[in-house]
């Protein structure tokens, strides 16, 4: 009797087993790991003398089998980045480009020379881009076949070049169907959430990272610098400010906090941040720290980012991510809406 409940309990849990290794689309977090219908590079920089690579690739087979289009959109912070004019300050300015690769083929693309700039041949010098499947209409498809890649290079970065993996987002969507919906206002979104019908998986807005507090006295200094993006935004429109909880640690578990906000895209030195990320402050040379997205006037705005670590570097990381959070994406004012 015993052992026949055991076998009963050991069926079961495999079953849970099983049931956890292979998530639903729909619940599935964001996985880097992944390819994806859609990649987010989370920073671009042609200020001279920067110069930014971007590479993207079809995994598709086989080689040669066929022909993936790719809308890219490339997403400036209100203020333009250094060297850029003015203008509306909650206005993300944003280039359109549209490219096509085959199967297994891979793009290679100087932002520079692929926005006709630096500044002011570009409408900014610095800011990230935002690249997904499309179909022959220019609408958006799912297409879970994307990988890539960014490199930055240039005397700006003390070190030589650094790069990182492109963050992939996956659509739950069969393959080919198209992706966007038209909002209130009459603009094509594309939907990032939990359910059935979203067009891609849900985005994070807590964000982790270990750092390295900033020493300038070192030699050579020690600088640390936090970028952070939403996609909570429509591209070429005004959009509002997101407002992040910033908490970090030192070696000993010590807590400190500070809020920052910026529209679309923003980088920090972390000691303009606040002092206390400084060594001398923190207590130690090493510590964790938390972003975390608070909404305010009823925004509520997803999060992604990277630090960068210099002297010695450079280093180029990626944040860990957790929460899973709807939002809504306008790739272009005047794109196509979605076919019946």
């Amino acid at each position: 009797m015993q052992w026949h409940k055991l076998v009963k309990v050991m069926i079961v849990g495999v079953g849970l087993l099983g049931s956890a290794m292979v998530l639903p689309a729909i619940a599935q977090p964001l996985r880097g790991e992944l390819p994806g219908s859609l990649l987010i590079f989370p920073e671009f920089n042609i200020l001279p003398p920067a110069v930014t690579q971007l590479r993207i690739s079809d995994i598709q087979s086989p080689a040669l089998g066929g022909t993936t289009r790719v809308h890219l959109n490339y997403i400036c912070p209100p203020s333009g980045g250094p060297g850029a004019s003015g203008g509306t300050a909650s206005v993300c300015a944003e280039v359109d480009r549209h490219k096509f690769l085959t199967f297994h083929g891979t793009l290679i693309i100087d932002v520079a020379t692929d926005l006709g700039g630096p500044f002011p041949g570009a409408p900014c010098n610095k800011g990230f881009v935002v690249a997904f499947v499309e179909n022959a209409a220019h609408q958006a498809i799912s297409a879970n076949q994307l990988i890539g890649s960014y490199q930055i290079s240039g005397t700006d970065i003390p070190d030589g070049a650094e790069a990182v993996q492109a963050i992939a987002v996956q659509s739950p969507q069969a393959p080919g169907k198209e992706l966007g919906t038209i909002d209130a206002t009459g603009e094509l979104v594309l939907n990032f959430g939990i359910l059935s019908t979203s067009d891609y998986v849900s985005l994070p807005w807590i964000l982790y990272t270990d750092f390295q507090a900033v020493n300038t006295g070192a030699v050579p200094p020690k600088r640390t610098e936090l970028i952070l993006l939403t996609v909570d935004i429509k591209s070429g429109l005004a959009n509002p400010q997101a407002a992040v909880g910033i908490h970090w640690w030192n070696q000993f578990e010590d807590e400190f906090s500070s809020t920052i906000r910026f529209t679309c895209w923003a980088e920090w030195e972390l000691e303009a941040i606040s002092g206390l990320l400084t060594a001398a402050n923190l207590g130690s040379p090493i510590g964790s720290l938390q972003a975390k997205a608070v909404t305010a006037s009823g925004y509520s705005p997803t999060l992604l980012g990277v630090i960068r670590e210099t002297g010695p570097g450079p280093t180029l990381r990626r944040l860990y991510h957790v929460g899973l959070r709807g939002t809504a994406y306008g790739p272009d004012p005047d794109t196509a809406p979605p076919g019946p």
